[in-house]
């Protein structure tokens, strides 16, 4: 372990671990080295002597190559004092020459003492070491008079200096520089003392040196790599038997902690060895040989004798690999388990050589696992007896554990997410995703969340993990709702149970819906105010998408939509216009035409697979699937069809449609009881014949016009209009010729009234009433001068006057009509009436087919045919009639 301990500090050393191994592989190689103990010594001493304790082993293994360079100085300085004493070399030079490898020695030892080496990106300086001696052997060769050769092997000695420490790249450009620098010496002697030199020899030795250096170079970076690539793969081999040294230790203590031997047999020899924990685990005395063959079968619980026969044969000579569990029995007749693992290594021959394996006690767990497995069937059989009782609820009941997983649930349950659920399938799902499982079988979304399923995915998950005290209520698709009862548990955990109170929602629905519709046709004044209403009400009250009400046309016997509703949806409102443009002729076929023509209703599950369905197309757009439709009738009297839609497929429910039924009758009943008031308020306030109103209404509307008229400080003025020769079309042509005469000329009296660009008043609201008989009364409000009245009555006149179509020339008639003017004649009813009627009576005096004004007070145009003084009003206007 402490083996392992320093490998793994060594090797996880921030500042370049690489380089420390490499450094102190190099330093063991070269303390193995023959002569490496006394160089060794000699350096020691010196470094002692001349340096300071290095601070690591990389700055002191640069401190002895730095004195082997300076040591390779003072040689140098040696050879120059023998070419002085020669005489090749002169006194100065050879003092400058010394002084300047002095200070160079001097220098570098300032540089490696101070630790500014450490700054360069080659602490060990080889490149400024180099330089400095070469440029000082050059001035040498510049120097001496004669000898220079010798120089050149001092000039190599500096290039060779970094063989062993540069690459090629760097040797190559250090060889271009020794050659620059030599050529520019020999030029250098040439121009100042070619006395002293021999320019072809000093050729010959640049040419000699252009050929070695770069084979130099090339050789010495290939010697540095192999130099660096050995001394790397010596710090691996050594940091790899370090690990291998801990690794055994920290397996041997590991197989201690984990109990875990190792074994290898060797079948050939019939010999095995063992780890120390297999002996612990066989109860072996670790002094003794590992045991084999019926040694080690003593050893073997007799009833797995013939199990370990079977297992470890094969694999000594078939190769074949064994994984399995017996007993051993020790000397203290202990009974211990193990599990032995093994695993044959076969030559090329087929043959078996080793088989090697492990073995565990597993005594402690398989006692575990036996307590395990009685408690396991244990909890299985008390969970069988727990689902057999939760099955037998008729309610579904739902487990969900702290994490809002699926742990238990009955057949009940599984239901309500779909029939084709099964409740094995659904434990262990998370809520949400039974959530989302409902989804898919059509619960419905609440509308605030019906544009973001996410959102109501989320909803439901929320309230489930934080539930109410009150139970809650759930609608599902096809119409089932369910009560929600959630409760948290000890485990943080949710109980859910779910009971079906479809029938019940379904009855509260459908009674709240009835007394709805009830309600609103109780308070509607009309049946287009109800009926939007009530399809409404029913939409809602059954969570169904869009509804209308069809009627029949009397003019041409067809079936026409009359009144819509449906939810916030364009295609659905799309689907609703398209229905309405359509007229329907009864017939056998479609939702309507099959309601219409039957009397019944009629139920549509999925509209886009009935062929009858004839707005399938349409229908499938708006995403409409169920529908059903209803006859409004009552006392064999059908008066329409009530049609309803939803975007989910839906079966037919009886029981709704018996509800709908009743529903159908009370509209029926009340449509018809609005037509009877509608017709009786027709006879009350119009003529029966004309369908203009009558005398009570017309009161109505004078007494209304002369309060606008106060109100406004307005003129109005009232026309008695009196049919001239009506009693001999009558007495002649009979009763229906002059009923038909009234009607044609009420007909025309109503488009003379009409406003138009001809008469250019502000508004108002002109009518026309028939007083009895032949007497007719316009009113007329709102006109700015006379003109504006002429042109009125002369339409009159000329209505009156065109021929009827009853039994030639014989069928004509014409009008005399009697003005008066508020508030000039009066300003109220009963005497602008009187005047009018007098003034009618002057109109026929004036021989008929004209009419004259009661007072000529503002009236400054003559009347057609004269003027005639006004006479005295007439008693009554019923007088004649």
């Amino acid at each position: 372990m402490s083996n392992l301990m320093k490998t793994s500090v060594v090797s996880q050393t921030p500042d370049r671990p690489s380089v420390s191994i490499a450094a102190s592989g190099l330093r063991k190689a070269e303390s193995e080295h023959p002569n490496g103990a006394l160089r060794d010594r000699i350096f020691q001493g010196l470094s002692r002597v001349f340096l300071p304790r290095p601070d690591s082993p990389d700055q002191a293994l640069r401190l002895r190559r730095y004195l082997i360079a300076a040591g390779t100085s003072l040689l140098a300085i040696g050879v120059m004092f023998a070419c002085y004493a020669w005489g090749a070399l002169p006194g100065v030079a050879f003092i400058e020459i010394a002084a300047a490898i002095l200070l160079a020695i001097l220098g570098f030892f300032v540089v490696f003492r101070s630790g500014l080496n450490l700054k360069a990106k080659d602490p060990s300086l080889t490149v400024p070491q180099m330089l400095a001696a070469s440029t000082i052997v050059l001035y040498a060769i510049y120097s001496t008079n004669a000898e220079r050769g010798v120089f050149l092997i001092l000039l190599l000695m500096a290039f060779l200096f970094g063989v062993l420490r540069l690459r090629t790249k760097a040797l190559l450009l250090f060889a271009v520089f020794i050659l620059a620098g030599y050529g520019w010496v020999i030029g250098l002697l040439w121009h100042f003392k070619p006395q002293a030199m021999e320019l072809a020899a000093e050729l010959l030795q640049w040419t000699a040196l252009a050929v070695t250096l770069p084979w130099f170079a090339l050789m010495g970076g290939y010697v540095s790599g192999l130099r660096e690539r050995l001394h790397k793969s010596n710090a691996e081999q050594r940091v790899a038997l370090q690990k291998i040294k801990a690794s055994e230790s920290t397996l041997a203590e590991a197989q201690r902690i984990a109990r875990l031997g190792s074994w290898v047999l060797d079948p050939q020899t019939r010999s095995a060895s063992w780890s120390m924990e297999t002996y612990r685990i066989f109860g072996v005395d670790p002094s003794i040989e590992p045991l084999v063959g019926d040694e080690f079968l003593r050893i073997v619980h007799p009833a797995d004798q013939a199990h370990y026969r079977d297992l470890i044969r094969p694999a000594a000579y078939e190769g074949r690999a064994f994984d399995t569990q017996f007993r051993i029995v020790l000397p203290s007749n202990e009974v211990r388990w193990v599990h032995v693992m093994g695993e044959p290594c076969v030559d090329d021959r087929g043959q078996t050589t080793l088989v090697r394996g492990t073995v565990v006690d597993i005594t402690e767990r398989h006692a575990q696992e036996i307590a395990l497995k009685r408690a396991r069937d244990e909890a299985a059989a008390t969970q069988a007896t727990l689902v057999d009782a939760i099955e037998s609820l008729t309610e579904a009941f739902g487990l969900f554990d702290a994490e809002d997983r699926l742990v238990l649930c009955n057949s009940h349950y599984a239901k309500t997410l779909g029939d084709s659920k099964r409740f094995e399938d659904l434990t262990g799902m998370r809520f949400e995703d039974l959530v989302r499982a409902s989804l898919d079988n059509g619960e419905v979304i609440r509308p605030r969340h019906a544009k973001d399923v996410e959102a109501w995915v989320a909803e439901r998950v929320r309230r489930h993990r934080n539930p109410g005290p009150e139970p809650r209520e759930l609608e599902l698709g096809g119409g089932r709702w369910l009560q929600l009862t959630e409760r948290p548990t000890r485990a943080g955990g949710i109980v859910a149970v779910r009971s079906d109170i479809t029938e019940r929602k379904q009855l509260e629905q459908r009674q709240a819906m009835e007394h709805a519709v009830t309600r609103l046709l109780a308070e509607s004044e009309s049946v287009a105010e109800a009926i939007p209403n009530v399809i409404r009400t029913i939409c809602e009250s059954l969570n169904w998408d869009a509804g209308a009400r069809w009627q029949c046309d009397e003019r041409d016997r067809t079936l026409r939509c009359a009144e819509t509703w449906c939810i916030d949806s364009t295609e659905v409102r799309q689907f609703l216009a398209a229905s309405s443009e359509r007229r329907l002729a009864p017939a056998a076929e479609g939702l309507i035409r099959r309601v219409w023509t039957t009397g019944k209703p009629v139920w549509i599950a999925d509209v886009s697979s009935d062929p009858s369905f004839l707005r399938s197309g349409i229908a499938s757009n708006a995403g409409l699937r169920g529908a059903f439709a209803f006859p409004i009738e009552s006392g064999g009297e059908r008066n329409g069809v009530m049609e309803f839609y939803i975007r989910q497929v839906r079966q037919a429910d009886p029981a709704l449609l018996r509800v709908l039924d009743s529903i159908g009758l009370q509209i029926s009943q009340f449509i018809a009881r609005k037509a009877a008031q509608e017709k009786l308020l027709q006879l009350a306030h119009f003529d029966f014949l004309t369908g203009l109103p009558n005398r009570n209404l017309f009161n109505e509307l004078f007494a209304h016009a002369l309060a606008k008229a106060a109100r406004r400080k307005s003129p109005l003025a009232l026309l008695f209009i009196d049919l001239d020769g009506f009693k001999e079309v009558n007495d002649g042509f009979g009763h229906d010729a002059g009923d038909h005469l009234l009607v044609t000329f009420a007909h025309r009296l109503g488009k003379c009234l009409r406003r138009s660009d001809t008469i250019s008043r502000n508004g108002g609201a002109d009518a026309a009433a028939r007083l009895g008989g032949d007497e007719f009364v316009v009113l007329i409000d709102e006109f700015e001068d006379s003109s504006q009245l002429k042109a009125i009555v002369q339409r009159i006149l000329a209505a009156a006057a065109k021929p009827f179509d009853l039994a030639g020339p014989q069928g004509r008639v014409s009008a005399s009509i009697g003005i008066s003017v508020y508030p000039d004649d009066g300003t109220d009813i009963e005497t602008l009436t009187k005047c009018a009627d007098s003034a009618m009576y002057r109109a026929k005096q004036a021989g008929k087919n004209t009419y004259r004004y009661y007072s000529e007070a503002g009236i400054t145009e003559t009347p057609a045919r004269g003027v005639v003084p006004p006479g005295p009003p007439r008693q009554s206007v019923n007088s004649r009639h």
